[in-house]
């Protein structure tokens, strides 16, 4: 046992040195030019979803090509949320709450009520727990823990007109930003709200890591985060702009923040800490979504068009011990890395263990039995 825990944590030390350099360059999808509000993205990049006043699109290619779904166009869909593989998507505008649990195929209104400009809603990664916001003419936050089906309006205050809500994977984890107020979070799925620290502002966007605690949002006077579930939040060194909507990886590491009508999107590898801009088009930017690693972003532009940026990913693996079984993990990759095995760090084999996403942290696992002998692991890019 004691052999195969210094070869575990050796084998985690090689994995940690690797670095692998990227561009940031965007690429137009070949989606057509509507007034788009809002785009969603599975864990690992390959479907994504958009909704905005000219209907729902679906792809399930990473953006490659686009095909509108039969969901009604309307409807000025404000907003949509996706679980983490894709299947179950959720999209709440004007008209009410619509769901499908087929990846888009199909949509069905739910009971949520009709006669409210809702205009944030968010989802946990298996779909089943979701949350929704609405500021006109008088705030609310509604949840659903069967997905979809029944709602119930919590007790979170009315007033402040609400313009976004981030969930954590489990969605016990909650967190909702007032365009005229401060930002409020739960940490029982919605039953009680508590209104944090964060300044009062005109609160655009929040957006949450996949355990809840690392918070980033952003409104009229810059980018402010959050290391312990909103109770304290510190303002990042990004100036005064209209900044319009943000993202974050599964781990709340990588960020990405856009300024409405501008060509000016931003990245941050280090939960906020220092920004770079990217090499973006000019665009009436709206919404910005993540894949689980941060490596793969994708924004839409109301009157414009989609768009998504590609970095290499460079999963770090984690190993560790339960009970008498090492557990290999890894955030989800736009791209499937297959996993190595090695004895002695020269013969190199692929393992046919297929990994399960863990929809807590959205992370690759594979667990295998410890031995008395020595074994090294590595990814490997397809």
């Amino acid at each position: 046992m004691g052999t195969s825990k210094i070869s575990l944590l050796a084998a985690l030390y090689i994995f940690s040195a690797v670095h692998f350099a990227f561009a940031q360059t965007w690429t137009q999808t070949d989606a057509p030019t509507n007034d788009w509000d809002s785009i969603a993205s599975s864990s690992d990049g390959t479907k994504l979803v958009a909704a905005g006043g000219g209907g729902i699109y679906i792809s399930t290619n990473g953006g490659v090509t686009w095909t509108q779904t039969a969901a009604p166009t309307n409807e000025d869909w404000a907003s949509i949320a996706s679980s983490s593989d894709g299947t179950k998507l959720v999209a709440a505008g004007g008209g009410g709450i619509a769901i499908s649990t087929n990846g888009g195929a199909t949509w069905t209104q739910t009971a949520a009520p009709t006669n409210e400009d809702w205009a944030s809603i968010a989802s946990s990664s298996d779909g089943t727990k979701l949350a929704a916001v609405f500021g006109y003419p008088s705030g609310g936050i509604y949840i659903s823990t069967n997905a979809g089906v029944t709602w119930i309006q919590t007790g979170a205050p009315t007033s402040g007109y609400y313009q976004s809500v981030a969930s954590s994977g489990d969605g016990t984890q909650l967190a909702a930003a007032a365009a005229y107020g401060g930002i409020y979070t739960s940490t029982n799925g919605g039953v009680t709200w508590t209104q944090t620290g964060a300044p009062d502002g005109y609160w655009q966007s929040i957006t949450s890591s996949s355990d809840g605690t690392k918070l980033a949002a952003c409104d009229n006077f810059g980018i402010y985060t959050s290391t312990n579930g909103g109770v304290t939040w510190t303002k990042t060194s990004m100036p005064v702009n209209p900044w319009g909507s943000i993202a974050s990886s599964s781990d709340g590491i990588k960020l990405a923040a856009e300024i409405i009508e501008s060509a000016l999107i931003y990245t941050s590898t280090n939960a906020g800490v220092t920004w770079t801009q990217t090499t973006a088009p000019w665009g009436n930017w709206h919404c910005i979504a993540s894949t689980a690693d941060g490596t793969k972003l994708a924004t839409v532009a109301s009157g414009g068009g989609i768009w998504t940026l590609q970095t290499t990913p460079n999963p770090l693996m984690c190993i560790t011990l339960n009970n008498d079984n090492a557990v290999l993990s890894w955030t989800v990759p736009p791209t499937n890395f297959v996993l190595q095995e090695s004895s002695d760090l020269f013969d190199w084999a692929d393992m046919t263990n297929q990994p399960i996403l863990n929809l807590t942290n959205l992370r690759d696992e594979i667990a295998l039995p410890v031995s008395g002998g020595k074994a090294f692991y590595r990814l490997k890019a397809p």
